[in-house]
């Protein structure tokens, strides 16, 4: 696969992930009959955006993944607003704030949201592999790979202890050396250290 095949965030928002940002995970505001507040949500947007946030994160676990149920249908409001808010802030502020929107479910799924996301004019996409707990290794960065042709992906780690998962071929291995900490590596491996090892899309955005 070549680098034509994955759209890319603009060049201003790469060089501020790599500079490092502030990018809190937007909570979702309800009224008291539990109906989307739009006057707080918009609040908490301004709020972060107020704050110095490099970017918000919408529609992550903070924001409730059932905004995605059919009986709430919130998902494109609640996204339309985080990015009507903020480019409101960005205008007024003469900024530019990172947009990421939270991904989730099979890969059906996912890549309607990611379409959704694009549309929406968000940046890249958080992806959350939750709904394949049961797939190997392949099968989710070919999962990875479909849903990165409709926007670009941000990695995330996610610790063992909160669901997350290691590679297939991952074994424990003695203290380091002179360190007293543990270490991970791949079986047959005889570095001291596991190297971080990037997919062979070429795109150069899908890592272990």
């Amino acid at each position: 696969m070549t680098m034509p095949d994955y759209p890319l965030p603009p060049e201003w928002v790469l060089r501020r992930l790599r500079e490092g940002q502030v990018i809190p995970a937007h909570p979702l505001a309800l009224t008291a009959t539990h109906q989307l507040d739009e006057r707080r949500q918009r609040a908490l947007t301004r709020y972060y955006q107020a704050a110095g946030a490099g970017g918000v994160a919408v529609g992550v676990h903070t924001t409730q993944f059932s905004v995605r149920d059919a009986k709430h249908g919130l998902l494109k409001p609640v996204l339309q607003l985080a990015v009507e808010t903020i480019g409101e802030c960005d205008a007024r502020t003469n900024r530019e704030t990172v947009r990421i929107a939270g991904l989730c479910g099979t890969t059906g799924q996912a890549v309607k949201e990611a379409d959704l996301a694009r549309e929406l004019r968000y940046h890249a996409g958080l992806l959350s592999l939750g709904a394949l707990q049961d797939a190997d290794d392949n099968q989710l960065i070919a999962h990875c790979e479909a849903v990165a042709r409709e926007i670009p992906l941000v990695g995330f780690y996610l610790q063992p202890a909160a669901g997350g998962r290691l590679l297939e071929g991952m074994v424990s291995v003695g203290l380091q050396e002179g360190r007293g900490r543990g270490t991970r590596r791949r079986k047959g491996q005889s570095g001291r250290r596991c190297q971080a090892r990037k997919s062979s899309t070429g795109s150069g955005r899908l890592m272990w």
